[in-house]
């Protein structure tokens, strides 16, 4: 029995057949009614596929059932109550600074917050959800509605991926086999359960490639026909997952590398005019290249105009961005800078702050004067601008410091010297850095203070023969040092007592970056009553290119004091720890990533279902050896093809299509799926680690399970109805795999560590779970068995030790225990000081600041005193020893004529030694009024 559809194609065949007096088979015979009625009909479904789906009545019925079988999976688990992951944390934060319009950086885009900003305000929330670690309950924040929407995301992907593969032209046992491995796909419900930024990404990508499928259909028709409804709507997909996090340019590369090959394809096509082939190319680099740029700048915009006041951030930014939120108040500076001037010296290439030194000195090295840098306003962070040879007093004229010349800094409170020296500094052992600190006093000169100012030009350029006046604000300062090397600072944080504030040295490869400093404050007398000068407000490119700086270094840059490790520490770890993978990685073996879990033994964790996984390295290798074989199949002239479509029961392709078209085709979407993971994952892996995790491999995992099935489809095109049972057995599979891994994805079942050795899952860390398989049953009361975990508390991991079997009660005291560590923190570190990683140092009082700069006077004088009482005492010293010398040449000049002159001998001695007393007694009135003018000439320049 053949059906209407391969009687036609074969009709066409066996045509050619009696051209050449082949006999005709009996099938081809048949009534002229029948044909033309088979005709029209023919007509009608060719006119209903080029202008709707081509889908039947069957396929809607088929639709409606994964649809259901999705939502039964996704949503009936739905729990509202359980508690917060760590990425719907960062969600309710920015929720939180959407809602009082405070300025925020995120390690993402911005569009996922915006998103679920609206939907919580729609909910009745109002802010101040106080949420503070994972693991903790909601309280009044809407959580129930944004989850439900994450789970309506997650249906909604199994509906697509079924009508992605139908409108590819593949056959409906295909499509639902796609569907039900994407129903059950473990990573995939686990993630539809939290809303977060990566559940987004995934629906957005998956309904771009939907969208391209409307487009790739159309272009089967015609090549040249342009489509500008789906062509935007995939370009408009494609920009909102670019604006939600940085893994949707993934699916940008796809469709670009799909339009790449598509446009080559069709100037090798000689009917076609290069025109309708330029046309072509224009409508795809402007709906989906140009629309998905602006709709991310898009994005942005609303993110700045929706975060226009001061905020929790501003310590990581730019004085520039900063003093332009509403809030922040700068009172401008005079521009010009004349020696004897007081400075404030900002870092340009880090969000380390000011050049600060405070009353503590180095636990190692010269364990000289701490200098820093600092980002809290603060009387340490000003300097006195000294000439290289004088120090400046009110007497001296008015004179302007200029690029290249020679100076020494001062610090205002202290009067120590800017300083480096051969010792190496704390954190930086290289031999090209050199410890700076403030040393000194205002008494004391030293080369070692010695620097010289030399401005960057337009061109980042120095030019030793510039004189120009240094300007505030506007000159990009280097300080070269009389060692031959420049004060620079990196995002490394200072021992105590330094109070982690970051760490200054001087390098002599130090690049631009990080030497380079501005000039925020200026006041000297003689400027008084002339115009001061502000920062010009940021431009919109200005501040997008700010943000993206910090977001690209985000673990260096921003500092949260409620993680209990730091960021970088924290990026580092996962980077080599044993539950960190390679994007390849994490797709190709068993790997995971803990969400929250329970001593008493529920936990949801995110993991691949194991029988996909292992399919899709199947197919990846088959595929590899099924291409090698056409190859070689090709270079010896053998006629074969990867894929037969001998049967094409329940395809969407036209009847009169002919099957190497379809061959064709059906080769074209294999590797429009298998080349997209490809990319993806290539993509993954060359974006910046801090912002990958495991669940932005689910859209490549949606690619992967596509090609799976198509290959799939291909390899058993021959068996007929046999190939049922191959899908259903491969359904089987993998539905026995998510079903066994299912109390990791739902978190409702408690698991025993027999229980997680039972899965054979190496990456789980078993003594996680409990041991007893009865939790929290009744035990010996002389037990003493115990068992110690660490909770994670701000700061640090805190030892936890319960007695076995009181697993619930331990989880009660865990939370209570990290309720109150983490209430404690947040009391003390709020607002900006939360955010950054130097504390700010305990407000000095003038008297303070007073006492500290007389007692370094004061020291400063005494050992000028002692210096002028020593020499003093070598003069003393010299003299008398001259006059004994003299006294002796007088007494051997009168031994020559003792007998005459023994009389005028005595009398001699009488007289000499008269005149040295004398002399003596004068020189030492002269040494004490010459040290009394000298204290009293200090005591006037201080």
């Amino acid at each position: 029995m053949f059906s209407l559809r391969y009687r036609r194609a074969a009709s066409k065949s066996d045509k050619n057949h009696n051209d050449h007096n082949s006999p005709i088979p009996l099938y081809q015979y048949g009534h002229e009614d029948m044909q033309d009625d088979y005709d029209s009909k023919l007509k009608k479904q060719h006119a209903n596929m080029d202008n709707q789906t081509g889908f039947t009545v069957q396929d809607y019925i088929q639709l409606v059932m994964v649809t259901i079988l999705a939502a039964s999976v996704r949503v009936w688990t739905l729990n509202p109550t359980q508690p917060i992951s760590l990425s719907e944390l960062e969600i309710v934060n920015q929720i939180d600074w959407y809602i009082q319009s405070k300025f925020f950086i995120g390690t993402s885009p911005p569009l996922a917050g915006l998103l679920y900003t609206k939907l919580a305000q729609l909910a009745g929330y109002t802010g101040n959800a106080n949420l503070l670690f994972d693991g903790q309950s909601f309280g009044d924040f809407p959580a129930q509605p944004l989850r439900t929407f994450a789970s309506i995301l997650g249906v909604m992907m199994i509906p697509m991926g079924y009508t992605t593969i139908r409108l590819l032209g593949h056959s409906q046992l295909a499509a639902i086999l796609v569907a039900g491995l994407l129903a059950i796909e473990n990573g995939m419900v686990t993630q539809s359960q939290f809303f977060s930024s990566e559940g987004l990404v995934y629906a957005l990508t998956a309904a771009s490639m939907l969208s391209w499928a409307y487009v790739y259909k159309i272009q089967q028709r015609d090549s040249t026909k342009t489509s500008w409804t789906w062509q935007s709507l995939t370009g408009l997909l494609i920009g909102c997952a670019m604006s939600t996090k940085w893994q949707g340019i993934c699916g940008f590369v796809i469709i670009w590398a799909a339009t790449v090959r598509d446009t080559w394809k069709m100037l090798s096509e000689k009917n076609k005019a290069m025109s309708q082939i330029l046309r072509h190319l224009s409508s795809r680099v402007v709906s989906i290249g140009a629309l998905p740029v602006a709709v991310y700048l898009g994005v942005f915009y609303i993110h700045f105009q929706l975060v226009p006041n001061a905020g929790d951030h501003d310590l990581l930014i730019s004085s520039k961005l900063k003093y332009s939120l509403e809030g922040n108040h700068f009172k401008g500076t005079y521009q010009e800078i004349p020696y004897g001037s007081r400075v404030v010296l900002k870092h340009v290439g880090t969000a380390g702050g000011y050049l600060n030194s405070h009353n503590a000195r180095y636990a190692t090295g010269s364990t000289q004067q701490i200098v820093s840098l600092y980002p809290f306003t603060d009387i340490n962070n000003i300097w006195i601008i000294q000439k290289g040879t004088e120090l400046w007093n009110s007497s001296q004229p008015f004179e302007t410091v200029k690029t290249n010349d020679h100076i020494r800094l001062e610090h205002f409170v202290s009067k120590r010297k800017l300083h480096s020296h051969n010792h190496r500094p704390p954190m930086s052992s290289k031999k090209e850095h050199h410890e700076v600190t403030a040393y000194g006093d205002r008494h004391l000169r030293d080369n070692n203070d010695s620097w010289w100012a030399r401005v960057l030009n337009k061109d980042d350029k120095i030019d030793p023969s510039d004189k120009t006046p240094i300007k505030a604000l506007s000159s990009r300062l280097r300080l070269l040092h009389s060692r031959g090397c420049y004060l620079m600072s990196h995002n490394i944080a200072l021992p105590a007592p330094a109070l982690n504030q970051q760490e200054v040295s001087c390098m002599s490869s130090a690049s631009k970056a990080l030497s380079t400093f501005v000039i925020e404050a200026v006041y000297h007398e003689g400027l008084e009553g002339k115009p001061k000068i502000s920062y010009s407000v940021p431009s919109f490119f200005e501040k997008l290119n700010e943000v993206h700086d910090i977001m690209a270094n985000f673990p260096n840059v921003m500092h949260d004091r409620l993680a209990t490790v730091p960021l970088a520490e924290a990026a580092k770890s996962k980077n080599g720890g044993s539950q960190r993978s390679t994007p390849l990685g994490y797709l190709l073996r068993a790997r995971n990533t803990l969400i929250w879990d329970e001593l008493s033994g529920r936990s949801v964790y995110m993991i691949f279902n194991l029988v996909i996984q292992r399919l899709v390295l199947f197919n990846f290798v088959a595929y590899g050896i099924l291409l090698g074989f056409k190859c070689f199949a090709q270079k010896r002239q053998i006629q074969w093809s990867a894929s037969n479509w001998s049967s094409n029961e329940g395809t969407m392709w036209s009847v009169h299509e002919s099957n190497d078209h379809r061959d064709v085709v059906h080769g074209n979407s294999l590797e429009y799926f298998l080349a997209g993971s490809i990319l993806y994952t290539i993509g993954l892996s060359l974006l910046p680690s801090h912002t990958q995790n495991m669940a932005d491999l689910l859209p490549c995992i949606y690619l992967c399970i596509g090609a799976t099935v198509l290959n799939i489809e291909s390899l058993t095109n021959r068996l007929g109805r046999a190939r049922l049972l191959v899908f259903l057995a491969v359904f089987g599979l993998a539905a026995h795999s998510f079903l066994s891994l299912s109390p990791l994805a739902y978190g409702t079942t408690p698991w025993t560590q027999d229980d997680c050795r039972a899965s054979g899952l190496k990456s789980l860390d078993c003594l996680r779970f409990p041991s007893m398989t009865q939790i929290g049953s009744e035990i010996d009361s002389d037990s003493t068995q115990k068992r110690v975990v660490l909770v994670d508390v701000p700061g640090q991991r805190y030892p936890f030790d319960y007695v076995l079997g009181e697993e619930f009660d331990a989880d009660k005291s865990i939370h209570e225990l990290r309720s109150q560590r983490y209430t404690q923190e947040a009391e003390q570190a709020t607002g900006v000081q939360r955010y950054h990683r130097a504390t700010q140092t305990v407000g000095y009082t003038q008297e303070q600041n007073d006492e500290w700069a007389d007692k370094i006077n004061k020291a400063g004088l005494a050992r000028v005193e002692a210096e002028i009482k020593k020499q003093n005492e070598k003069k003393k010293v010299e003299t008398e020893k001259a006059a004994k010398e003299a006294l002796k040449a007088e007494a051997e000049k009168g031994t020559k004529n003792p007998a005459e002159d023994s009389g005028k001998a005595s009398v001699a001695e009488v007289q000499a030694e008269a005149k040295a007393k004398a002399k003596a007694e004068a020189t030492k009135e002269s040494h004490a009024q010459e040290v009394k003018e000298q204290v009293q000439e200090v005591e006037i320049k201080n």
